[in-house]
């Protein structure tokens, strides 16, 4: 009974959601293009995510991601958990995201090793669009979903960019 009960209670919100804002794979702006707004939006509702705590988070987050992904599909735990803390304190801080792009192409690379699909990375995206719709509650405004939509397409877009590169390169005889 908790189960399907927990089950209703997912699906209710995924259709909230989705009805409230269809998560659309969206080309990923360029650093630049990560406003200072963006930037105070994602930092604000850090700091929110934060008091509510990084094991809270990661187990929402895998849950939704359970629920999302396909059967078969490698579900990398609290992996996840690090690229969302990655997120949040690469603005948290007032810093510039693009000095994180080594990091994060290091972070993508590293992925080769988990046999990561990356046509599986926007049901990440959605699964935190789940995630932070239920923990913020009501402050997950449009203008907040919409911040961190554009910070998710940054880092994912630079991530996969380094999963390529490191194809590449086991790809390419030496």
């Amino acid at each position: 009974a908790k189960e399907k009960e927990a089950a209703a209670k997912r699906a209710a919100m995924e259709a909230a959601v989705e009805e409230k804002a269809p998560v659309e794979a969206a080309a990923a702006p360029e650093a630049g293009a990560v406003t200072e707004e963006i930037k105070e939006a994602v930092r604000q509702s850090w700091v929110m995510v934060q008091n509510i705590g990084m094991e809270t988070l990661e187990r929402t987050l895998y849950q939704h991601t359970f629920d999302l992904f396909p059967p078969d599909a490698p579900i990398l735990g609290k992996r996840f958990g690090r690229v969302v803390f990655v997120l949040g304190e690469s603005v948290s801080g007032g810093r510039d995201i693009s000095k994180f792009v080594g990091r994060l192409k290091t972070m993508g690379a590293r992925h080769i090793n988990y046999h990561s699909d990356p046509e599986l990375w926007p049901l990440l995206g959605h699964a935190l669009h789940l995630t932070l719709a239920e923990l913020l509650g009501d402050a997950y405004t449009e203008e907040v979903r919409d911040a961190w939509a554009a910070m998710y397409s940054y880092v994912s877009e630079v991530m996969m960019e380094g999963l390529r590169e490191a194809q590449e390169m086991v790809a390419t005889p030496s």
